[in-house]
């Protein structure tokens, strides 16, 4: 079962991936977040060494720490944040478990309960001795994390706790029967489990027909949690500052910093993109190419004004990165007449 918070990473570590992470962002040009994307971060934020990434293997497996890692993008209308201090269920279930041999849905509830809990615990036995074997000490760390990200790739919330067996005498279960509600869907059924300490739902096994499965359900830490880490990839305001903070990729920044001078900051970003935008006002420039998209990896960050940033936001639905990389073109395009 998901135990106490950890601290995923140091102080330095934790700038390192809130970079690492932004860069990502900037080279993804709007894209579903996927699995790999945030194993990489976590690989290079830790100086890890890339494992490839397996949907049975554990994520992380490094020197007696182990990670299964799951995103979990976010439905609600206040974002990532309100999340926090909530419970949801973790999408890393596993169907590496048996079921009751009278049957899944069949007989008693609480001992199916204690049998589904039971092929979890030793599920977890098994992971810590897949980190115990690749620990050169012999130790193993294990633990369950997750990312909730929202589907803009503005905010992330990231956490990590204890991956630790469950006792199957702390539950009980209840079965939840789903009629057919149509011709085109079968009933099911599934297996409520609750800790009876207080009645807290803490795992859901799905119907043997569907692949049985069981998710546990995590509890999300407060805001103020020194384990919760709040990561603003697009749109962050620095400090008490009215700016805006955007992520200009290896390529871009030598591209501005060629035309612009190596000594180009925030504000003076900030007037080359009101120029852009007084210049597509009086057509000047036209939007209705495409210029591309090249590849990046790590970005540097550049604050700039609200201003400026509401026009970037008007330019791209993909990222701020995009809109960025299309005003530094569309102005060279045009001073040079290509």
């Amino acid at each position: 079962m998901a135990g106490p918070t950890v601290a995923a990473f140091t102080d330095t570590e934790h700038q390192r991936a809130y970079k690492l992470l932004a860069s990502k962002v900037a080279t993804m040009g709007g894209r579903k977040l996927e699995e790999d994307d945030w194993n990489s971060v976590y690989l290079q934020t830790k100086r890890f060494p890339e494992s490839g990434w397996s949907n049975t293997d554990l994520d992380i497996n490094h020197e007696g720490l182990g990670v299964e890692s799951k995103l979990l993008k976010s439905t609600r209308k206040g974002g990532v944040s309100s999340y926090f201090g909530d419970t949801v269920m973790h999408p890393a279930g596993t169907r590496a478990v048996d079921t009751p041999e009278y049957g899944f849905g069949n007989g008693d509830a609480d001992e199916a309960a204690h049998f589904m809990v039971q092929e979890y615990a030793d599920y977890i036995r098994r992971r810590q001795n897949e980190v115990r074997e690749n620990s050169s000490d012999g130790e193993a760390d294990l633990r369950l994390s997750l990312l909730i990200w929202e589907e803009d790739l503005s905010e992330f919330i990231y956490f990590e706790r204890r991956w630790t067996p469950p006792d199957p005498d702390d539950f009980y279960g209840e079965w939840s029967h789903n009629p057919r509600s149509s011709s085109k869907r079968q009933s099911s059924t599934s297996l409520h489990v609750y800790r009876e300490a207080n009645d807290e739902k803490r795992y859901s096994v799905t119907d043997p027909s569907k692949g049985v499965k069981v998710q546990p359900y995590i509890d999300v830490p407060e805001e103020d949690s020194d384990h919760l880490y709040h990561f603003v990839a697009q749109g962050e305001t620095p400090g008490a500052s009215m700016k805006r903070r955007v992520w200009a990729p290896p390529t871009l920044d030598t591209y501005l910093k060629t035309k612009l001078g190596d000594d180009v900051d925030g504000e003076m970003l900030s007037n080359k993109i009101y120029e852009f935008a007084d210049r597509v006002s009086s057509g000047e420039i036209d939007l209705s190419s495409d210029d591309g998209v090249e590849s990046i990896s790590v970005a540097e960050p550049f604050d700039i004004t609200q201003e400026a940033y509401s026009i970037l936001q008007e330019l791209s639905e993909a990222s701020d990165t995009d809109a960025l990389r299309l005003v530094a073109r569309k102005l060279e395009r045009n001073q040079t007449g290509t």
